[in-house]
Protein backbone atom coordinates (compact mmCIF):
# COMPACT_ATOMS: atom_id res chain seq x y z
CA UNK A 1 0.00 0.00 0.00
CA UNK A 2 1.21 3.50 -0.68
CA UNK A 3 2.67 5.36 1.76
CA UNK A 4 1.78 8.82 0.16
CA UNK A 5 -1.58 8.00 -0.15
CA UNK A 6 -4.18 6.85 1.78
CA UNK A 7 -8.14 6.62 0.64
CA UNK A 8 -10.20 9.19 3.01
CA UNK A 9 -13.31 8.19 3.98
CA UNK A 10 -16.33 10.50 5.64
CA UNK A 11 -17.96 9.48 8.54
CA UNK A 12 -21.59 11.31 8.59
CA UNK A 13 -23.30 11.07 11.57
CA UNK A 14 -23.52 11.94 15.34
CA UNK A 15 -20.34 10.20 17.24
CA UNK A 16 -22.19 7.78 20.03
CA UNK A 17 -25.10 9.05 19.83
CA UNK A 18 -28.17 6.66 21.42
CA UNK A 19 -25.14 4.82 23.04
CA UNK A 20 -24.40 3.35 19.44
CA UNK A 21 -22.36 0.13 19.47
CA UNK A 22 -21.55 0.32 15.55
CA UNK A 23 -19.36 3.20 16.25
CA UNK A 24 -16.74 1.12 17.74
CA UNK A 25 -16.33 -1.14 15.92
CA UNK A 26 -16.16 1.00 12.67
CA UNK A 27 -13.41 3.60 14.12
CA UNK A 28 -10.83 1.36 14.85
CA UNK A 29 -11.61 -0.97 11.61
CA UNK A 30 -11.23 1.24 8.97
CA UNK A 31 -7.47 2.30 10.08
CA UNK A 32 -6.78 -1.80 9.97
CA UNK A 33 -8.42 -1.51 6.42
CA UNK A 34 -5.78 1.37 5.87
CA UNK A 35 -8.58 3.89 5.47
CA UNK A 36 -7.99 7.40 6.88
CA UNK A 37 -11.72 8.57 8.07
CA UNK A 38 -13.20 12.22 9.24
CA UNK A 39 -15.92 12.57 11.60
CA UNK A 40 -18.81 14.94 10.11
CA UNK A 41 -20.98 15.91 12.64
CA UNK A 42 -24.57 16.52 10.62
CA UNK A 43 -25.25 19.61 12.67
CA UNK A 44 -21.84 20.96 11.03
CA UNK A 45 -23.26 19.76 7.28
CA UNK A 46 -24.72 22.72 4.98
CA UNK A 47 -24.54 24.24 1.40
CA UNK A 48 -20.95 24.64 1.83
CA UNK A 49 -19.22 21.25 3.03
CA UNK A 50 -17.33 19.99 0.87
CA UNK A 51 -17.82 16.46 0.25
CA UNK A 52 -15.27 16.13 -2.99
CA UNK A 53 -12.43 15.41 -0.96
CA UNK A 54 -13.71 12.08 0.05
CA UNK A 55 -13.43 8.84 -1.36
CA UNK A 56 -16.08 7.56 0.14
CA UNK A 57 -19.05 8.80 2.35
CA UNK A 58 -20.59 6.15 5.17
CA UNK A 59 -23.83 7.36 6.73
CA UNK A 60 -23.40 5.31 9.94
CA UNK A 61 -25.97 4.34 12.22
CA UNK A 62 -27.36 7.02 14.83
CA UNK A 63 -30.94 7.82 13.69
CA UNK A 64 -32.79 10.05 14.69
CA UNK A 65 -29.70 12.08 14.23
CA UNK A 66 -29.36 15.66 15.28
CA UNK A 67 -29.64 16.99 11.72
CA UNK A 68 -31.15 14.95 9.40
CA UNK A 69 -31.14 17.69 6.56
CA UNK A 70 -26.84 17.23 6.34
CA UNK A 71 -27.61 13.63 6.05
CA UNK A 72 -29.23 14.18 2.86
CA UNK A 73 -26.57 16.62 1.36
CA UNK A 74 -24.29 13.85 2.17
CA UNK A 75 -26.37 11.50 0.47
CA UNK A 76 -26.80 13.66 -2.39
CA UNK A 77 -23.25 14.26 -2.87
CA UNK A 78 -22.85 10.70 -2.83
CA UNK A 79 -25.43 9.90 -4.94
CA UNK A 80 -24.93 13.12 -7.60
CA UNK A 81 -21.29 13.05 -7.98
CA UNK A 82 -20.78 9.22 -8.15
CA UNK A 83 -18.96 9.12 -4.69
CA UNK A 84 -19.48 5.88 -3.14
CA UNK A 85 -21.51 5.47 -0.47
CA UNK A 86 -22.52 3.17 2.40
CA UNK A 87 -25.76 3.49 4.30
CA UNK A 88 -26.15 1.51 7.69
CA UNK A 89 -29.25 1.14 9.83
CA UNK A 90 -30.54 4.38 10.01
CA UNK A 91 -28.71 5.27 6.95
CA UNK A 92 -31.03 3.37 5.01
CA UNK A 93 -34.21 5.20 5.60
CA UNK A 94 -32.07 8.40 5.27
CA UNK A 95 -31.43 6.91 1.44
CA UNK A 96 -35.06 6.54 0.78
CA UNK A 97 -36.20 9.50 2.45
CA UNK A 98 -33.48 12.29 0.49
CA UNK A 99 -34.35 9.78 -2.77
CA UNK A 100 -38.22 10.41 -1.99
CA UNK A 101 -37.86 14.55 -1.08
CA UNK A 102 -35.04 15.68 -3.46
CA UNK A 103 -36.03 13.66 -6.63
CA UNK A 104 -39.60 12.64 -6.26
CA UNK A 105 -40.73 15.46 -4.75
CA UNK A 106 -42.81 13.01 -2.93
CA UNK A 107 -45.57 15.50 -0.72
CA UNK A 108 -45.04 13.39 2.16
CA UNK A 109 -41.38 14.76 2.90
CA UNK A 110 -42.00 18.24 1.47
CA UNK A 111 -41.90 19.73 5.63
CA UNK A 112 -38.73 17.48 6.50
CA UNK A 113 -36.19 19.06 8.00
CA UNK A 114 -33.58 18.65 10.58
CA UNK A 115 -36.25 17.26 12.93
CA UNK A 116 -38.49 13.53 11.63
CA UNK A 117 -41.24 15.00 13.41
CA UNK A 118 -42.91 15.81 9.96
CA UNK A 119 -42.51 12.16 9.18
CA UNK A 120 -43.31 10.37 11.98
CA UNK A 121 -46.71 9.44 10.40
CA UNK A 122 -44.96 7.20 8.22
CA UNK A 123 -42.98 5.41 10.58
CA UNK A 124 -44.12 2.12 11.84
CA UNK A 125 -43.68 0.98 15.70
CA UNK A 126 -40.11 -0.03 16.40
CA UNK A 127 -39.05 -3.20 17.59
CA UNK A 128 -35.07 -2.50 19.12
CA UNK A 129 -32.95 -4.41 20.47
CA UNK A 130 -29.48 -3.96 22.13
CA UNK A 131 -28.34 -7.69 21.53
CA UNK A 132 -25.42 -7.62 18.77
CA UNK A 133 -26.45 -10.76 18.00
CA UNK A 134 -30.55 -10.10 17.03
CA UNK A 135 -30.08 -12.03 13.36
CA UNK A 136 -32.82 -12.22 10.87
CA UNK A 137 -32.89 -14.23 7.79
CA UNK A 138 -33.56 -11.85 4.41
CA UNK A 139 -34.20 -12.67 1.11
CA UNK A 140 -32.16 -10.41 -1.77
CA UNK A 141 -32.76 -9.57 -5.31
CA UNK A 142 -31.51 -12.10 -7.61
CA UNK A 143 -28.67 -9.81 -9.96
CA UNK A 144 -28.76 -7.24 -7.61
CA UNK A 145 -25.08 -5.90 -6.50
CA UNK A 146 -26.23 -7.15 -2.86
CA UNK A 147 -26.26 -10.68 -4.24
CA UNK A 148 -22.98 -10.41 -6.19
CA UNK A 149 -21.35 -9.20 -3.11
CA UNK A 150 -22.42 -12.57 -1.21
CA UNK A 151 -21.77 -14.66 -4.28
CA UNK A 152 -24.84 -14.82 -5.75
CA UNK A 153 -26.99 -15.68 -2.71
CA UNK A 154 -30.47 -14.64 -2.21
CA UNK A 155 -30.78 -15.72 0.95
CA UNK A 156 -28.76 -14.83 3.93
CA UNK A 157 -28.67 -13.99 7.61
CA UNK A 158 -28.20 -10.16 9.16
CA UNK A 159 -27.58 -8.72 12.20
CA UNK A 160 -30.56 -6.20 12.91
CA UNK A 161 -30.81 -4.30 15.70
CA UNK A 162 -34.20 -1.93 15.20
CA UNK A 163 -36.97 -3.54 13.28
CA UNK A 164 -38.65 -0.70 12.21
CA UNK A 165 -40.30 0.23 9.52
CA UNK A 166 -42.33 2.59 6.74
CA UNK A 167 -45.57 2.69 5.88
CA UNK A 168 -45.67 0.37 2.38
CA UNK A 169 -47.86 2.85 0.59
CA UNK A 170 -44.96 5.35 1.00
CA UNK A 171 -42.10 2.84 0.06
CA UNK A 172 -43.65 1.51 -2.96
CA UNK A 173 -43.52 5.23 -4.22
CA UNK A 174 -40.46 6.01 -3.02
CA UNK A 175 -38.46 3.75 -5.30
CA UNK A 176 -39.50 5.16 -8.52
CA UNK A 177 -36.50 5.46 -10.46
CA UNK A 178 -32.79 5.00 -10.38
CA UNK A 179 -33.41 3.29 -6.07
CA UNK A 180 -34.40 0.11 -6.39
CA UNK A 181 -34.95 -2.35 -3.20
CA UNK A 182 -32.89 -4.99 -3.09
CA UNK A 183 -33.47 -7.01 0.06
CA UNK A 184 -36.42 -7.69 1.95
CA UNK A 185 -36.82 -9.34 5.43
CA UNK A 186 -39.87 -12.65 5.89
CA UNK A 187 -42.66 -10.38 5.99
CA UNK A 188 -41.48 -8.43 2.16
CA UNK A 189 -40.26 -5.27 4.73
CA UNK A 190 -37.40 -4.04 2.27
CA UNK A 191 -34.52 -4.05 4.07
CA UNK A 192 -31.78 -2.76 1.18
CA UNK A 193 -31.79 -0.75 -1.48
CA UNK A 194 -28.85 0.53 -4.17
CA UNK A 195 -28.41 2.44 -7.38
CA UNK A 196 -27.63 0.26 -10.56
CA UNK A 197 -24.58 2.22 -12.00
CA UNK A 198 -23.25 3.54 -9.41
CA UNK A 199 -19.77 2.94 -8.29
CA UNK A 200 -21.22 1.71 -5.11
CA UNK A 201 -24.49 3.38 -3.49
CA UNK A 202 -25.71 0.58 -1.16
CA UNK A 203 -27.61 1.18 2.17
CA UNK A 204 -29.02 -1.62 4.60
CA UNK A 205 -30.75 -1.86 7.69
CA UNK A 206 -29.03 -4.30 9.02
CA UNK A 207 -25.57 -3.47 9.97
CA UNK A 208 -22.90 -5.79 8.45
CA UNK A 209 -20.04 -3.38 10.55
CA UNK A 210 -21.19 -5.56 13.56
CA UNK A 211 -19.72 -8.53 11.78
CA UNK A 212 -16.62 -7.31 10.48
CA UNK A 213 -13.17 -7.48 12.20
CA UNK A 214 -9.74 -6.90 10.51
CA UNK A 215 -8.73 -9.78 8.48
CA UNK A 216 -12.59 -11.19 8.26
CA UNK A 217 -14.57 -8.29 6.86
CA UNK A 218 -18.14 -8.59 5.88
CA UNK A 219 -18.41 -8.67 2.44
CA UNK A 220 -20.68 -5.55 2.46
CA UNK A 221 -18.32 -3.70 4.40
CA UNK A 222 -15.24 -5.17 1.78
CA UNK A 223 -17.30 -3.93 -1.21
CA UNK A 224 -17.48 -0.63 0.07
CA UNK A 225 -13.84 -0.22 0.96
CA UNK A 226 -13.06 -1.92 -2.52
CA UNK A 227 -15.08 1.20 -3.94
CA UNK A 228 -13.31 3.95 -1.75
CA UNK A 229 -10.20 2.15 -2.79
CA UNK A 230 -10.99 2.04 -6.59
CA UNK A 231 -12.00 5.95 -6.13
CA UNK A 232 -8.75 6.89 -4.29
CA UNK A 233 -7.04 5.59 -7.51
CA UNK A 234 -4.88 2.89 -4.89
CA UNK A 235 -4.52 -0.95 -5.10
CA UNK A 236 -7.30 -2.53 -3.54
CA UNK A 237 -5.38 -5.15 -0.87
CA UNK A 238 -6.69 -8.60 -0.03
CA UNK A 239 -9.01 -7.76 2.79
CA UNK A 240 -9.27 -11.57 4.11
CA UNK A 241 -5.75 -11.08 5.62
CA UNK A 242 -4.13 -8.03 7.74
CA UNK A 243 -3.28 -5.27 5.49
CA UNK A 244 0.22 -4.09 4.92
CA UNK A 245 1.16 -0.92 6.01
CA UNK A 246 -1.58 -0.57 8.59
CA UNK A 247 -2.12 -0.87 12.39
CA UNK A 248 -3.06 -4.07 14.02
CA UNK A 249 -6.13 -2.96 16.65
CA UNK A 250 -8.12 -4.57 19.55
CA UNK A 251 -11.99 -4.11 18.40
CA UNK A 252 -12.90 -5.07 22.03
CA UNK A 253 -10.11 -3.66 23.75
CA UNK A 254 -11.24 -0.46 21.79
CA UNK A 255 -14.95 -1.10 23.13
CA UNK A 256 -13.97 -1.77 26.45
CA UNK A 257 -11.70 1.89 26.64
CA UNK A 258 -14.60 3.77 25.22
CA UNK A 259 -16.96 3.00 27.78
CA UNK A 260 -15.32 3.19 30.50
CA UNK A 261 -15.36 6.99 30.03
CA UNK A 262 -18.80 7.28 28.39
CA UNK A 263 -20.51 5.35 31.15
CA UNK A 264 -19.00 6.98 33.74
CA UNK A 265 -20.98 9.67 36.00
CA UNK A 266 -18.29 12.04 35.84
CA UNK A 267 -18.09 12.09 32.35
CA UNK A 268 -21.73 11.40 31.05
CA UNK A 269 -22.36 15.26 29.92
CA UNK A 270 -20.09 14.71 27.32
CA UNK A 271 -21.48 12.33 25.56
CA UNK A 272 -25.50 13.74 26.06
CA UNK A 273 -27.83 14.42 23.16
CA UNK A 274 -26.61 18.48 23.54
CA UNK A 275 -22.81 17.31 23.72
CA UNK A 276 -20.53 19.11 21.04
CA UNK A 277 -17.74 17.13 19.33
CA UNK A 278 -15.17 17.60 16.50
CA UNK A 279 -12.56 15.64 14.96
CA UNK A 280 -9.43 17.81 15.69
CA UNK A 281 -5.40 17.67 14.11
CA UNK A 282 -2.89 16.00 16.50
CA UNK A 283 -0.27 14.93 14.27
CA UNK A 284 0.64 12.23 11.34
CA UNK A 285 -0.83 8.93 12.24
CA UNK A 286 -2.98 10.40 14.80
CA UNK A 287 -6.70 10.96 15.16
CA UNK A 288 -8.25 12.76 17.79
CA UNK A 289 -11.48 13.51 18.70
CA UNK A 290 -12.66 16.52 21.64
CA UNK A 291 -16.01 15.83 23.58
CA UNK A 292 -17.60 18.75 26.00
CA UNK A 293 -20.71 18.97 27.29
CA UNK A 294 -23.41 21.66 26.60
CA UNK A 295 -22.62 23.41 29.38
CA UNK A 296 -18.24 23.69 28.52
CA UNK A 297 -17.75 22.29 31.99
CA UNK A 298 -16.29 18.95 31.18
CA UNK A 299 -13.30 18.47 27.97
CA UNK A 300 -12.55 15.19 26.84
CA UNK A 301 -10.44 13.81 24.15
CA UNK A 302 -9.89 10.33 22.48
CA UNK A 303 -6.85 9.99 20.73
CA UNK A 304 -5.74 7.10 18.20
CA UNK A 305 -2.89 5.81 16.80
CA UNK A 306 -4.29 4.81 12.96
CA UNK A 307 -0.81 4.24 11.62
CA UNK A 308 1.99 1.33 11.74
CA UNK A 309 4.32 2.78 14.45
CA UNK A 310 4.40 4.40 17.63
CA UNK A 311 2.90 8.47 17.54
CA UNK A 312 3.67 10.56 20.25
CA UNK A 313 1.57 14.02 21.10
CA UNK A 314 1.28 16.68 23.26
CA UNK A 315 -1.86 16.62 25.27
CA UNK A 316 -1.80 20.32 26.44
CA UNK A 317 -2.43 20.96 22.63
CA UNK A 318 -5.55 18.94 22.99
CA UNK A 319 -6.67 20.20 26.03
CA UNK A 320 -5.97 23.97 26.74
CA UNK A 321 -8.89 23.84 29.06
CA UNK A 322 -6.80 22.25 31.89
CA UNK A 323 -4.48 25.56 31.84
CA UNK A 324 -7.23 28.14 31.71
CA UNK A 325 -9.16 26.35 34.54
CA UNK A 326 -5.80 26.01 36.50
CA UNK A 327 -6.04 21.93 36.69
CA UNK A 328 -4.30 19.12 35.28
CA UNK A 329 -5.13 17.12 32.67
CA UNK A 330 -6.38 13.79 33.55
CA UNK A 331 -5.77 10.20 31.72
CA UNK A 332 -9.17 8.29 32.20
CA UNK A 333 -9.11 5.13 30.47
CA UNK A 334 -6.35 3.32 27.51
CA UNK A 335 -2.86 2.65 27.71
CA UNK A 336 0.03 4.84 26.65
CA UNK A 337 3.50 6.18 27.78
CA UNK A 338 4.18 9.97 28.75
CA UNK A 339 7.44 11.96 29.67
CA UNK A 340 8.76 15.46 29.73
CA UNK A 341 9.86 16.73 26.63
CA UNK A 342 12.00 19.35 25.45
CA UNK A 343 10.31 22.91 27.62
CA UNK A 344 9.04 20.83 30.49
CA UNK A 345 6.04 19.51 27.99
CA UNK A 346 4.31 16.51 28.71
CA UNK A 347 4.43 14.03 25.35
CA UNK A 348 2.61 10.98 25.61
CA UNK A 349 2.98 8.13 22.98
CA UNK A 350 0.47 5.43 21.86
CA UNK A 351 1.58 1.63 20.31
CA UNK A 352 0.26 1.24 16.89
CA UNK A 353 -3.89 1.04 16.95
CA UNK A 354 -4.04 2.15 20.71
CA UNK A 355 -6.43 4.29 21.86
CA UNK A 356 -6.48 6.48 25.12
CA UNK A 357 -9.00 9.55 26.46
CA UNK A 358 -7.93 12.28 28.57
CA UNK A 359 -10.14 14.77 30.15
CA UNK A 360 -9.92 18.20 32.01
CA UNK A 361 -12.48 19.41 34.57
CA UNK A 362 -12.41 22.60 36.08
CA UNK A 363 -11.25 23.42 39.76
CA UNK A 364 -13.87 22.77 41.86
CA UNK A 365 -15.96 20.54 40.05
CA UNK A 366 -17.32 17.24 41.92
CA UNK A 367 -14.46 15.32 42.94
CA UNK A 368 -12.57 12.99 40.30
CA UNK A 369 -12.37 9.32 40.72
CA UNK A 370 -8.97 7.27 41.14
CA UNK A 371 -9.50 5.80 38.19
CA UNK A 372 -9.02 9.59 37.18
CA UNK A 373 -5.36 9.77 37.30
CA UNK A 374 -3.56 13.01 36.92
CA UNK A 375 -1.74 12.64 33.59
CA UNK A 376 2.37 12.63 34.49
CA UNK A 377 5.75 11.23 32.93
CA UNK A 378 5.41 8.56 34.96
CA UNK A 379 2.82 7.59 32.31
CA UNK A 380 -0.39 5.38 32.54
CA UNK A 381 -1.06 2.07 31.25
Amino acid sequence: MSAARRPLLALVGDQYNHQEPAHPRIEPLLPALGIDTQWIPTRHIDDSTDFSVYDGIWVVPGAPYHAQQGVHRALRHAREAGTPLLGTCGGFYSAVLEYAQNVLHLPETAELGDDIASIEKLILPPTCTADNNNRVPLFLREGSRLSAMYGGRTEIEEILQCDYGMVKEFLDAATQGDVRFSGWDNGDAPRALEITGHPFYVACLFQPELLSAPGAVHPVVAGFVTAVYEKAGVPVPDFTAPVAGAPEVDILEYEQVLNSVRNDPHTLDAFAADSLFQQVEAGAGLRAVTRSSAAGDVRIVSVQNISPEARSFAPAQLLPQAQEWGTPVMFLSGRMESREADGAELSCTLAPGSVVWLGAFPAGSSPIPDSFTVLTAAGAS
